[in-house]
């Protein structure tokens, strides 16, 4: 006699990237990347495993079988938002590849905005001129 098991396999969730390319989600890169972010803050250590399980099953809950790389990283920053301004600078950084440091500073007082804009001044010190 014989017997089968049948399960029901999950659909696997396809990330499309930016080049169009398609490769199969992985949630262990995505913790990586925000295990990174949020290296030397104030935020335990589980902190990357919630947040990529969250946007996991987030996705999952949407029932796609394709999603945009951008979505992923839309979601990471939200995440990352809410946890802690640094590692989402951080991470804003490298995901949105900012070309130089008056576009670090616009995402710096966006993520301000509601309070008074930060007084940051990037540009370049003249040699000799002392900070006052």
């Amino acid at each position: 006699r014989f017997t089968t098991y049948e399960r029901i396999e999950a659909a696997r969730l396809v990330v499309v990237k930016r080049d169009g390319t398609r490769q199969e989600f992985d949630r262990e890169k995505l913790a990586s990347g925000l295990r990174k972010a949020l290296t030397r803050r104030p935020v335990p250590d589980s902190a990357a495993e919630q947040a990529a399980d969250a946007i996991e099953s987030a996705l999952k809950a949407e029932g796609m079988t394709e999603v945009p790389s951008s979505k992923i990283g839309q979601m990471a920053m939200a995440r990352l938002r809410e946890l802690d301004h640094i590692a989402y600078i951080r991470f804003a950084s490298v995901y949105q590849s900012f070309d130089d440091l008056e576009a670090l500073k616009r995402e710096v007082d966006a993520l301000f905005g509601e309070r008074e804009s930060m007084a940051i001044d990037f540009r370049p010190k003249s040699p000799g001129r002392r900070p006052g």
